[in-house]
C-alpha cells in the first residue's frame, strides 16, 4: 500500500489540495531557515579565508567558493520571496515556491558533490558529504514524486560533470556513480517516508479539526436550543400561567372565561410549534423508511385536499400537471416540506389574497412553486432566509410569532433528497418558493 500510494502516486482519501498547501508552507518555512544558515556559512568561511589569508588559487577552492556564492545569492532570493509572501500578503504561487526549493536543493547537492572532490584530488572514500547533502534535502523538504526525481537526476548530472573536470578512470567513475545513485535512491525513499508520516499526521489533524468543528456546532446548537427554551417556549407557557390566574380570579364569569380560553389554546399551539421544530431538527437525518420513487402528482393532490378542507375560506389554487412525474423521495419528509411552505403562505398572506401551487417539469427536474401575495421578505434579509434561527422571520398577519426554524428545516430536508429550494420575489407582491427535485423516469 505504501509503495503504491507514496512512491509512485499521491496520497489517497484526503483533500490533496489542502495537503499540498500544508507541504508548501512547510517547504517555504524550511527554505527560509536553510537560506539563513547558508548566508551565515558564507560569511563565516569567507571571513576565515580573508583573516588567515588562505590561498584559494587551487581549482577545488575556486569551484567551492563559486558554488558557495551561487548558494548565497539563491538564499537571498528565497528569503526575499518568502518574506514577501508572509508580510506583504503576496499571493503564494506553488510553481514559483517549488522552483526555488528545487534550485536550493540542487545547490546543496552540488556543494556536497564538490566537497567530495575538494577533500582530496579524487572522490574515493570521500562520498560522505554527498550522503549528508542527499539526506538533508530529503529530510528538510517535501517533494512530489516528479520533483524528487528531477532533484536527484540533476544531482547525478552535477556529480557526473565533476568527473569531466577532475579526470578519473572509467572504473572509478562507474564505482562512484553507482554509490551516489544508491545514496540518492535512499534519499528518495527517505523523502517519501517522511511525506507518508506527514500525510498520517495531516489525516489525524483533519480528524481532530472535524471533531472540534462538530463539537463547536453541537455547543452552538445547545446554546440555541437553550435560548429558544428560555425565550420562545417560556413565553407561551407564561401566557398560559397568567391566563389560568385570570380565570381563577374571574369568579367563574363565563363570558370572561370564553374570551380567555382561545388565548390559552393559541399559546398551547405556539408552544407545540416550537417543540415540533426542535424535534424536526433533531430528526432530520433520522430516516426510518427507505427512499422510494414517488408520484409527486398524487402527493400534491393529497396535500391540496387536506389544506383546502382545513382552510375553506382561503383562496388556494392548484392545477395538476398533465402527466405523472416521479422523483426519489421520503414521502413524509416531502409532505413536511410542502406543508411548511403552505403554512407560511397562509400565515403571511391576507385572507383576500390568493395562494397558488404550481407544478411542472423543466430541465429533467420536477418543480413545485408555492406562490403567495403576502407581506414578502425584506431584501436585506434574503441571505439569512434559510439559516437556522433566521432573523428574517416576521410576525404573521394575525401576530403569529416564528422561531425562525421552518425554512431551515425545509432546506435541510430538501437537500436530504437531492433537492433544492430557492426564494423569488413575486412580481405582483409576496413570495415565491421554488422546490426542485431530480426527475426519476418511472
Amino acid at each position: 500500500m505504501f509503495a503504491k500510494y507514496f512512491i509512485f502516486e499521491n496520497p489517497k482519501g484526503i483533500d490533496y489540495d489542502i495537503f499540498r498547501k500544508r507541504c508548501l508552507q512547510h517547504n517555504r518555512e524550511t527554505s527560509t531557515a536553510v537560506a539563513i544558515a547558508s548566508l551565515i556559512l558564507f560569511i563565516v568561511l569567507h571571513s576565515i579565508w580573508y583573516y588567515f589569508e588562505l590561498s584559494r588559487d587551487i581549482p577545488q577552492g575556486k569551484y567551492f567558493s563559486f558554488n558557495l556564492r551561487v548558494l548565497s545569492i539563491l538564499s537571498i532570493i528565497v528569503i526575499g520571496y518568502n518574506y514577501s509572501v508572509k508580510t506583504k500578503k503576496i499571493v503564494e504561487n506553488e510553481f514559483v515556491t517549488q522552483f526555488f526549493i528545487i534550485l536550493l536543493s540542487i545547490a546543496i547537492l552540488s556543494m556536497s558533490s564538490i566537497n567530495s572532490f575538494v577533500i582530496s584530488l579524487n572522490p574515493k572514500n570521500n562520498l560522505t558529504p554527498i550522503l549528508i547533502g542527499a539526506i538533508a534535502t530529503s529530510a528538510l523538504f517535501r517533494f512530489s514524486v516528479r520533483e524528487s526525481i528531477v532533484v536527484y537526476i540533476l544531482g547525478l548530472l552535477v556529480f557526473s560533470s565533476l568527473f569531466l573536470i577532475w579526470s578519473e578512470s572509467q572504473l572509478k567513475f562507474a564505482l562512484n556513480f553507482s554509490v551516489v545513485f544508491n545514496i540518492y535512491l535512499l534519499a528518495f525513499i527517505i523523502n517519501r517516508t517522511i511525506l507518508s508520516n506527514a500525510y498520517r499526521h495531516f489525516q489525524q489533524l483533519r480528524i481532530i479539526e472535524s471533531i472540534n468543528f462538530t463539537l463547536k456546532n453541537t455547543i452552538k446548537q445547545k446554546d440555541d436550543v437553550l435560548e429558544i427554551v428560555a425565550h420562545d417556549l417560556r413565553g407561551p407557557i407564561a401566557n398560559i400561567s397568567e391566563l389560568a390566574f385570570l380565570i381563577e380570579d374571574s369568579g367563574n364569569n363565563k363570558s370572561e372565561i370564553d374570551n380567555l380560553l382561545p388565548l390559552i389554546k393559541q399559546s398551547c399551539v405556539n408552544a407545540d410549534e416550537v417543540i415540533n421544530d426542535l424535534l424536526s431538527i433533531a430528526r432530520i437525518k433520522n430516516i426510518d423508511t427507505p427512499i422510494e420513487t414517488v408520484c409527486i402528482n398524487d402527493v400534491l393532490n393529497s396535500i391540496y385536499s387536506n389544506i383546502k378542507s382545513a382552510n375553506p375560506n382561503r383562496t388556494i389554487q392548484y392545477h395538476d400537471y398533465h402527466k405523472k412525474l416521479y422523483s426519489k423521495l421520503y414521502t413524509d419528509k416531502f409532505k413536511r416540506i410542502v406543508l411548511n411552505l403552505l403554512s407560511n403562505s397562509l400565515k403571511f398572506t391576507p385572507e383576500d389574497k390568493d395562494i397558488r401551487i404550481l407544478f411542472y417539469e423543466q430541465n429533467n427536474k420536477n418543480i413545485i412553486e408555492i406562490q403567495d401575495q403576502g407581506i414578502g421578505i425584506d431584501k436585506e434579509n434574503v441571505d439569512q432566509l434559510f439559516k437556522k434561527f433566521s432573523k428574517a422571520s416576521k410576525l404573521g398577519i394575525k401576530g403569529e410569532e416564528s422561531v425562525g426554524l421552518g425554512l431551515f428545516i425545509v432546506k435541510e430536508l430538501s437537500r436530504l433528497m437531492n433537492g433544492e429550494i430557492e426564494y423569488l420575489e413575486n412580481p405582483i407582491g409576496g413570495s415565491i418558493f421554488r422546490l426542485s427535485f431530480p426527475n426519476n423516469f418511472y
